[in-house]
């Protein structure tokens, strides 16, 4: 057996090169410049421009018709283009320029300057013959300032380019970084900085009053004076500028107060407010330049008025041009080329679009690729396209390989996408990936949501709320919670209350454990609550501005304190007419409150009895006063938490000052302790101070500070309900549960309840939905999706680092990891730690395969154990091939596709590029490359997969064969397939994935004939009938076989004793010099042969006699 070779051919993603003589072609836009020539006797005008989408230099030539006016002709690709034409080299365009025309060119046209965004910087000049010439690229990436050599140049990000002739000099000028004005001779190869050199733009001039300084510069224009002599025209940040040819530095316009209207004209040009984007200067000396902030096309002209010449409004125009031969005004609007008339602006080149057509063959298709997957269609292979050109858009590569969008591609960008239109939506952000199943449904991914198309064209929700809530009715341990930040266990009612705050909602757990919301259904009934307490049948809660209560029984709700507004406006007063900002409550059995007042660092007491709030310590400065001083002359800093003990003292958290006080039954302050970001804090009978901070509990008690709960560590070796090895994030609230010894706490940062008893760890509410239909489970980063035979739905939960599953009845679970917590589990494949699982793949008998993204490792679930197949767990490095899976280290594990039968596995590895196969079928195989080129990116067409140069890949899928491999050539923008092929004399093997060889009859053999049946029919037993009739045929073959063979045996031995017998003869004769004497030595054997075929002819005839 032999492995598999690989060729690569290219499916979708190559552009309209077809379309390129077509006015009305998809372009992109980049800059553009006039062009004017003679041809065959014919005065024309070009605009040449760069086409950044199609990564092309292209011509827009005008010619005259019958009413003698210009018209846009013909439109001609000049350099670069996707796909490579032949005679056109590979380019990635951003800026050009044109020199002016030689003696030499009887048509008049100037050499082209291309400024190329590659390998740092390149400029290259198209000849007038059309041949590409390098004639620098930057050596660095750092400033020029120093003359230096144009072969030594080094330049940091090139924004234009303007090409001169000074005399018998050709120079080009260059703005780098927006900041500095370089000036390189082509003519002597030097170039240096004629602007000040700013080698540190943290340290840029923003501002100044020096014409000199340039703030931010947006674009150059050179033009010739009346004395011939050369000016260079900038456009700052904020004005006009210009250089003359001595270095002299001029403001024309800008840096004034009035601003413009399309009906406006500015007599003062220096007084009048301008950012110009883009410049123009035409041969009368008039400016004219586009401003991109306020949507306009204006002018400057020779008499210092700024005139805004637009005709109708257009929408962030990124050029302007007028042509010196007629005048006429072109400028570009969203990838359409314009003219400027008295009648509106009239369209000149191109369609609006970067090339999304539908109906196409996808070789033409323009796409910039995300994700590629295959599914079946009456066994063909279906291919789907995320494809994120101008939107993110699913798109359907068809049998016959005409591309179409099925979902995406609209104009209307919402929020909310239920019921919508699937071609209407447009979408800009959050798509993670599309597919398609075996049974047509077409599938988009959001970051945690998932939608399909239904019978109607319509986008419906499969799984993800789109919300941080869901599990009312439901048990606690399936709810969703969104940075709980207050938490109350009532051992008189058995109940737990919660401050849900991002849910904007105040929730309760009943005795039998089910959760429900007492407040909050409806949208601002509740802001942000942040404390939770109950006391004698009512439920007190904390928001941002209020303090309420709610009768448990009846329901009803009453503001016990707060305004609304939380500015102190003083004490005395009554509780609803007082300011506040309360992050924490206590509520006594007389039912005064005391609360923490972290927006004016106070603690407060509103008293039952007379409704007035008093301050009980605090100035309302934020500070931290020494210890002894009263508490009312004190000042404390940011309040968060407050608690009373039995005797009636009050417990405080200064949270940012890092301290935890008392008011001592003098009314002064105490300093108890201090720990790192203090937040909330209970106190036990026992006046043992309990405090959560950070990601830690800690315990005061007889002046010792020893630990409750709390790890630093955030990644798990191993799962454990030890409080002590757990990493908690952020702890909120805390409380007492039937006993003092039992500790609830809010976990906001795992937006879970949890309780240590009894030394363990364990969970109250909170989840990602396990349990829930999946339209109400909580999704945080749907990476990958797979559907199963079953219709059951697996997804790959990136930053929850789990795999979960949606039954066919619609419910989560998890099938591998732990929900939020990261890491890698070596002990109990049970009990799998994931640390972002990306990019599913499923074999058809269940067994699924994905990437385990940062434990830098791939990994497979059977039958629930998860196991690691390639890479060593937390081990990162340059991948080397030929090894073993697991003895091979992975540097960033990017996508994977495993075969239709398990017996195959395909990856790419972020920093490796190249495409990689693993035999899972064989426990000696090795990772083999079977795509790309010593890891080097780019690209140089099709042909033998370990030759042919691609990029990185983000996303494999083999055809359902399982034998070919398509991918994404993200960089490339093209969808590519890679077609197994076997040396001569060999045959490819699916199951196997491996070359075997074919069974080749031997060349003497006859084929085989039919055998001949043959029957003897017993009566009432016609098995045995057959049996005997097999019997008797196979001894009657044996015999006839055995004769033919003693027959042939017998033959060769006469033939053998005659010719040898011969052979005695003809040697005597020899030996007896019976050869004539005329025969030279040389020749003897001759002889002896011709004598030698003389005697076989007549053996030959004795045999047939015999």
């Amino acid at each position: 057996m032999k492995p598999l070779s690989y060729k690569i051919s290219t499916i979708a993603g190559q552009g309209l090169i077809s379309e390129q003589d077509n006015l009305k072609a998809s372009f992109g836009f980049a800059s553009m410049i006039f062009m004017n020539r003679n041809e065959k006797g014919e005065q024309v005008e070009d605009i040449l421009l760069v086409d950044d989408i199609n990564l092309a230099v292209r011509r827009l030539t005008f010619r005259k018709n019958d009413q003698n006016e210009f018209i846009p002709s013909t439109v001609k690709v000049l350099a670069g283009g996707i796909p490579m034409e032949p005679s056109l080299a590979y380019m990635k365009p951003k800026l050009l320029t044109i020199s002016e025309g030689g003696d030499d060119d009887e048509n008049g046209r100037g050499e082209i300057y291309v400024f190329e965004e590659r390998n740092g910087g390149m400029i290259k000049k198209i000849d007038r013959k059309g041949d590409l010439q390098l004639i620098a690229k930057s050596s660095s990436d750092s400033f020029v300032c120093e003359e230096v050599s144009l072969d030594k140049a080094n330049w940091v990000s090139i924004s234009d380019m303007k090409y001169s002739r000074e005399g018998m000099e050709e120079v080009l000028y260059l703005v780098d970084s927006k900041k500095i004005i370089l000036r390189a001779s082509l003519t002597r190869r030097t170039i240096k900085a004629i602007t000040k050199c700013v080698k540190d733009i943290t340290n840029a001039i923003i501002d100044s009053a020096d014409p000199s300084d340039f703030i931010e510069i947006n674009s150059i224009f050179v033009r010739k004076n009346s004395e011939n002599k050369v000016i260079l025209y900038v456009a700052d940040s904020n004005s006009l500028k210009k250089i003359e040819q001595d270095g002299n530095v001029s403001k024309i316009a800008g840096n004034g107060k009035d601003y413009l209207t399309d009906a406006d004209v500015s007599t003062n040009a220096l007084n009048t407010t301008v950012y110009p984007t883009k410049i123009f200067v035409n041969s009368g000396g008039e400016i004219l330049f586009t401003e991109m902030k306020f949507n306009k096309i204006r002018k400057l002209d020779i008499h210092g008025n700024v005139v805004s010449i637009q005709r109708n409004p257009f929408v962030l125009s990124k050029g302007v041009l007028q042509s010196p031969l007629t005048n006429n005004i072109y400028f570009e609007e969203h990838n359409i080329i314009y003219k400027m008339t008295d009648k509106g602006n009239e369209p000149m080149f191109g369609n609006g679009t970067i090339n999304s057509l539908n109906g196409v063959h996808a070789m033409q298709a323009r796409i910039n690729p995300i994700s590629v997957q295959v599914s079946s269609k009456s066994g063909k292979d279906i291919i789907t396209v995320l494809d994120s050109e101008e939107y993110f858009k699913s798109r359907v590569i068809d049998e016959n390989q005409i591309i179409q969008t099925v979902i995406g591609g609209g104009i209307y960008n919402l929020l909310d996408i239920e019921g919508i239109d699937a071609l209407s939506v447009q979408f800009v952000k959050n798509v993670k990936n599309s597919f398609r199943s075996n049974n047509g449904d077409q599938y988009i991914v959001l970051s945690s949501e998932l939608f399909k198309i239904n019978d109607e064209g319509k986008l419906v929700r499969v799984i993800g709320s789109g919300s941080k809530f869901a599990g009312d009715g439901h048990s606690a341990l399936s709810a969703i919670l969104n940075e709980p930040s207050g938490v109350f266990y009532s051992k008189t009612l058995g109940k737990t209350f919660i401050a849900d705050s991002k849910n904007d909602r105040v929730r309760v757990i009943s005795k039998e454990g089910v959760i429900s919301t007492i407040i909050g259904k409806l949208e601002g009934t509740v802001d942000n609550p942040r404390d939770v307490m109950e006391r004698n049948g009512y439920l007190y809660y904390a928001e941002r501005s209020i303090i309420c209560k709610i009768d448990l029984v009846s329901n009803e709700l009453e503001v016990m304190v707060g305004n609304r507004q939380t500015s102190f406006n003083g004490d005395g007063k009554k509780g609803n007419e007082t300011s506040i900002g309360p992050e924490s409550i206590y509520v006594t059995e007389e039912g005064d409150i005391y609360f923490a007042d972290i927006s004016n660092h106070r603690i407060r007491k509103w008293t039952r009895k007379t409704d007035l709030v008093s301050t009980i310590a605090g100035t309302g400065v934020q500070g931290s006063s020494e210890d002894g001083i009263l508490a009312t002359n004190s000042t404390i800093d940011s309040p968060s938490g407050v608690y009373l003990n039995r005797k009636g003292e009050v417990y405080f958290v200064e949270s940012e000052s890092h301290k935890i006080r008392k008011i001592t039954s003098e009314g002064k302050l105490l300093t108890l302790f201090q720990v790192r970001s203090p937040h909330r804090l209970i106190v036990t009978s026992n006046d043992e101070v309990i405090v959560s901070h950070d990601a830690f509990i800690t315990k005061y008690s007889n002046g010792e500070v020893t630990a409750v709960a709390g790890s630093r560590m955030k990644s798990y070796p191993e799962l454990d309900d030890d409080p002590f090895e757990t990493y908690f994030g952020s702890i909120g609230g805390l409380s007492f549960g039937e006993t003092e010894s039992d500790l609830l706490f809010a976990n906001p940062k795992f937006d879970l309840i949890r309780k240590i008893s009894n030394g363990s760890l364990s969970n109250v509410a909170g989840s990602h939905g396990d349990g829930l239909n999946a339209l109400e489970a909580r999704f945080m980063d749907i990476s990958s999706v797979v559907v199963s035979p079953d219709n059951e739905l697996f997804i790959a939960d990136s930053m929850d680092h789990t795999i979960r599953k949606v039954s066919s009845d619609g419910i989560v679970s998890t099938i591998a990891g732990v929900s939020q917590i990261h890491g890698y589990n070596l002990y109990d494949p049970q009990e799998s730690i994931l640390n972002g699982p990306t990019s599913l793949s499923s074999a058809k008998n269940g067994d699924l395969f994905f990437i385990d993204q940062k434990n830098y490792v791939i990994r497979k679930i059977s039958n629930g154990i998860v196991t690691t197949i390639i890479g060593t767990p937390n081990e990162r490095c340059d991948m080397e091939e030929g090894k073993r899976g697991r003895e091979t280290c992975l540097s960033m594990p990017q996508s994977l596709a495993v075969s239709p039968g398990g017996d195959a596995l395909v990856f790419s590895d972020l920093s490796t590029i190249g495409i990689f196969h693993y035999n899972l079928n064989d426990e000696n195989a090795v990772i083999r490359r079977i795509a790309g080129f010593e890891n080097v990116i780019g690209y140089n067409g099709d042909g033998e997969a370990t030759t042919t140069l691609i990029s990185h890949v983000p996303s494999l899928a083999f055809s359902n064969d399982g034998l070919s491999v398509y991918f994404v050539d993200s960089s490339n923008n093209l969808i590519r397939k890679l077609s197994p092929y076997c040396p001569e004399d060999y045959e490819l093997s699916e199951k196997l994935q491996q070359c075997t060889e074919k069974v080749i009859p031997h060349p003497n053999e006859s084929p085989k004939k039919p055998k001949p049946h043959f029957s003897m029919f017993i009566p009432g037993n016609s098995n045995m009938s057959g049996m005997i009739s097999e019997n008797l045929m196979a001894l009657l073959l044996v015999t006839i076989g055995s004769v033919l063979i003693l027959s042939i045996i017998l033959a060769g031995a006469i033939y053998y004793l005659l010719k040898n017998r011969e052979s005695q003869k003809h040697y005597q004769k020899v030996e007896r010099d019976e050869i004539p004497e005329d025969v030279d030595d040389n020749d003897i054997g001759k002889f002896s042969l011709g004598a030698d075929l003389e005697e076989e002819e007549e053996e030959t005839e004795d045999i047939e006699m015999i």
